[in-house]
């Protein structure tokens, strides 16, 4: 299709392995370049079958004549993908043989990054982008990232993590149908910034009680039940009502019969935290190195309704004291 000359030889990408990232080099040259053309795999080049991972069909007819265009006219040829993390061993295999169908038939060179961990590389962080930029100098105005991944669309799935890493790296960012359609569309997300909750800009004070027990009840996963114990309770022990003893800490205890007997020597602390909160913390916990597989065990509604007048509302403050700098800069991002 392309008017290069490709051969068997450099149809064989060079393949590394960086900290959960698959890095595919297909005769990729970062010499004499300023612009960057980043492109979403799935939904986005190509149709993702769920039940067929390797099939290889173009989203749209036009893309291989854009693709062309672009790398005739100076643009660098990049695709970041998200992939799975479960099943990987298996599904890689397949992702790999659908890109290597892909490039076959384009017949142009790409570097191709496939994120299958949890840390700064995962869209919408901007580690890809970081090391990109320390590959090749470029224009920021001529860099654009195509990509579905920008909310309630028809026919797309409502996942923010495309049009928020394009807004993370400060470059244009354009949905598949906008790009290759040039459809109008709007797309756009409600930003969080999370420095509003550091403690110098909160008109509030927090003071923990050293009571003899500590009921502490998380509403929704990610509403950092672990991190509240690490900061107030370091010197408690998180134990069942089957074995416990002085400065214990029961988290999402359900069992009324036991909190009455020991409620008058217990302090009732409750973690209920807006959707835009609990997006940024399920993101950062996510990304920034301190995921761990951890089930949640909910809390009923009726335990939190007998419990309502004694529960002691914690707001949600940000501390970044202990965080590294990179966890700081994690922090900052528009997070999914």
């Amino acid at each position: 299709m392309s008017s290069e000359i490709y051969t068997k030889a450099n149809l064989h990408p060079q393949i590394t392995s960086l900290d959960h990232l698959l890095i595919i080099d297909y005769n990729f040259d970062a010499n004499n370049g300023t612009k960057l053309a980043l492109f979403d795999l799935d939904s986005t080049l190509l149709k993702y079958y769920d039940s067929n991972i390797e099939k290889f069909e173009y989203m749209y007819p036009c893309i291989p004549n854009m693709l062309i265009t672009l790398h005739s006219t100076g643009y660098k040829l990049f695709i970041v993908s998200n992939q799975s993390l479960a099943n990987q061993s298996n599904e890689i295999e397949k992702i790999k043989k659908k890109i290597h169908k892909f490039v076959c038939d384009i017949k142009l060179p790409w570097l191709i990054f496939i994120v299958l961990g949890r840390n700064k590389y995962r869209k919408p962080c901007t580690g890809i982008y970081d090391y990109i930029l320390k590959l090749i100098r470029v224009t920021p105005q001529n860099v654009f990232y195509v990509g579905d991944a920008a909310g309630p669309r028809p026919n797309c799935y409502s996942a923010y993590h495309d049009i928020k890493f394009a807004y993370n790296c400060k470059i244009k960012f354009y949905t598949p149908e906008q790009y290759f359609l040039n459809k109008k569309e709007k797309c756009y997300f409600k930003h969080f910034n999370v420095t509003d909750y550091l403690p110098e800009k909160l008109n509030i004070t927090f003071v923990p009680k050293k009571s003899k027990y500590i009921f502490l009840y998380g509403t929704k996963k990610y509403s950092g039940v672990t991190t509240f114990i690490k900061k107030y309770y370091s010197d408690y022990t998180v134990t069942c009502t089957q074995d416990f003893h002085d400065k214990s800490i029961f988290v999402n205890c359900n069992d009324l019969t036991f909190i009455n007997k020991i409620q008058k020597e217990a302090s009732f602390y409750v973690l209920d935290y807006s959707k835009n909160i609990l997006t940024w913390t399920k993101g950062f916990f996510y990304v920034s190195g301190m995921y761990y597989d951890k089930s949640f065990k909910p809390v009923k509604k009726y335990v939190l309704e007998q419990l309502k007048d004694m529960l002691i509302n914690v707001p949600f403050i940000y501390d970044e004291e202990n965080f590294t700098e990179e966890q700081r800069k994690i922090a900052r991002l528009q997070l999914c």
